[in-house]
């Protein structure tokens, strides 16, 4: 199992030999997110490329998470939010 089998979704990988034994990974995504590394021991920096994406990610998602709650909270003001009426 290489470290390419953890590639999260939506990233792409690509990889050039920029000189002797020097590798340049770059990891992007369709939104324009990139992630780029130079080093000389080609599967240790495509891992930590992958590292770095995923924090990309979670850090994406909470953001996601947080401007959701705020977009709902201006949507429904504490004085009105909707009756929630629970049945047994």
């Amino acid at each position: 199992m290489g470290p390419t089998d953890s590639l999260p979704l939506g990233w792409r990988l690509s990889y050039d030999e920029v000189s002797n034994n020097v590798y340049k990974v770059n990891l992007t995504t369709r939104q324009g997110l990139t992630v780029e590394k130079t080093g000389t021991d080609l599967e240790e920096i495509i891992s930590e490329c992958i590292e770095n994406a995923k924090s990309i990610d979670n850090q994406v998602a909470a953001r996601s998470a947080e401007q959701l709650s705020s977009d709902i909270i201006r949507q429904y003001p504490s004085t009105d939010f909707p009756a929630i009426h629970l049945t047994k």
